[in-house]
């Protein structure tokens, strides 16, 4: 029998970005924005910073030369691999590590031969992570697998129904409707064993269509993918609010992938993706919260595709889907109802619900539940500061608020009162994303109506 092979995919060069290092300062010179950059710096100001938690990265060998490096893994690997190794590949995923959570310890397990995963040295270094002192398993390579669907979904497939995915996804929550492979993948088997024995394992899903990684196919690891920029103005929302949208790169990782990061400019690939994710996890994410978190996520990116697609004039049908996957999405998210007074819960809500509330609550605001839209786009502004879409579209909603107000003209609460708030909510969100242009035209349209209505 032939031994699968086991690889690295990383699309990105490696040498080019370790070249934006400079290990004297620790510092990147790359841009890293977007949610999960904002929630860790956020995490990194309340003293989160992964200490006490170990990660165990199984990849090449790393320059334990670096400072950082040299602190978060002592110098020396945990399971050495042949000497003369190529570090790069290593290196790279270690540090993203150490950027996510620059106070965890990384158990470093050497397990390439000329450059690329052994695949017996793989087997023997989870076995050995599974019996360790880990709290997390970060793989960033993974065994080739062809994606196989159950005969209904190729043939949804076929018709690009994306509904047919949707329902199977609601009646099947733990599942993918992927045929098992034949035979089962050792790495998938070994995985499975890491997760019985109490580990987040993070698995890199690959990037090329019509195939994933083992083990990220396997439903006890957290298959992690990577974004790509994709935002637009919805017309059929008056071309008002921006859904905080990305896409995935092919329709393959939008069925296999857990959680997605999005990409690091010139570091296209799961392989990057990947270290961030476990990083984030050890900075506290709690393992009882995880499959919870993941599968809200799941449900709210569905919903964000049906909202993507109600241009025109949406069916009652269409609105109405929408709304129960928003539902579903928020019903299975753990922390619904936390206060947020814990940092940890902070945390969470930041890396895994930011999309979800503020989405939910733009979806709301347009059908009419002006306060379950208020609740969740306040809540989302408490935990993301950061995020413009969250600002504006609550600046739109105090507007809508003013407006019904000057309407309504009961005297109970001041027009002005709601105007000032939708300003300065405008003022951030431009602040926050300077020049966008429906931002400019929003608050322009909220300064004529504080002169028409100045008490």
């Amino acid at each position: 029998m032939t031994q699968p092979r086991c690889e690295f995919e990383s699309v990105g060069p490696v040498e080019s970005l370790l070249e934006k290092y400079d290990p004297a300062r620790d510092a990147w010179s790359l841009p890293r924005d977007g949610e999960l950059w904002e929630a860790l710096k956020s995490a990194h100001a309340e003293g989160l910073r992964g200490q006490g938690r170990r990660v165990a990265v199984i990849d090449t060998p790393c320059d334990y030369r670096i400072p950082r490096l040299a602190r978060q893994t002592g110098g020396r690997p945990v399971r050495s691999g042949p000497a003369g190794e190529p570090t790069g590949h290593g290196t790279l995923v270690a540090l993203l590590v150490g950027a996510a959570a620059p106070e965890c310890r990384i158990d470093m397990y050497e397990i390439s031969r000329n450059g690329q995963p052994d695949l017996h040295a793989v087997l023997a270094a989870l076995k050995e992570a599974a019996r360790s002192e880990a709290d997390i398993v970060c793989l960033s390579l993974g065994v080739p697998s062809r994606l196989r669907f159950i005969p209904e979904a190729e043939a949804a497939q076929g018709r690009k129904d994306a509904g047919w995915f949707i329902g199977w996804s609601l009646n099947n929550p733990e599942r993918l409707p992927l045929l098992p492979e034949n035979p089962p993948c050792p790495v998938c088997r070994a995985a499975e064993e890491v997760v019985a024995a109490g580990k987040m394992l993070f698995a890199a899903a690959g990037n090329s269509s019509g195939s994933t990684f083992c083990p990220s196919r396997s439903d006890k690891a957290v298959a992690i993918g990577f974004q790509l920029v994709h935002r637009f103005l919805d017309s059929a929302l008056g071309g008002q609010w921006e859904p905080a949208l990305a896409s995935l790169p092919s329709y393959d990782q939008s069925v296999t992938v857990d959680f997605s990061v999005k990409q690091i400019e010139g570091a296209l690939g799961s392989s990057f993706a990947c270290p961030l994710a476990a990083g984030a996890a050890a900075l506290g994410i709690r393992r009882v919260h995880l499959n919870e978190l993941l599968q809200s996520c799941r449900y709210g990116s569905y919903a964000d595709l049906f909202q993507a697609s109600l241009g025109g004039r949406p069916t009652r049908d269409m609105v109405n889907a929408t709304m129960s996957l928003y539902q579903l999405a928020l019903s299975r998210n753990p922390l619904r109802d936390s206060s947020l007074d814990d940092p940890i819960d902070r945390l969470e809500c930041a890396i895994f619900s930011v999309p979800l509330f503020i989405n939910y609550g733009l979806m709301l605001m347009c059908t009419g539940n002006i306060p379950m839209a208020e609740s969740l786009l306040r809540r989302a502004r408490r935990f993301a500061p950061w995020d413009p879409n969250g600002a504006a579209n609550l600046g739109r909603l105090c507007q809508l608020k003013a407006e019904e107000a000057i309407n309504m003209a009961t005297g109970f609460v001041s027009p002005i009162f709601y105007l000032k708030e939708a300003e300065s909510l405008y003022v951030e969100a431009l602040r926050l994303r300077p020049g966008m242009t429906i931002y400019e035209a929003q608050l322009a349209e909220i300064r004529r109506l504080m002169m028409r209505n100045p008490s």
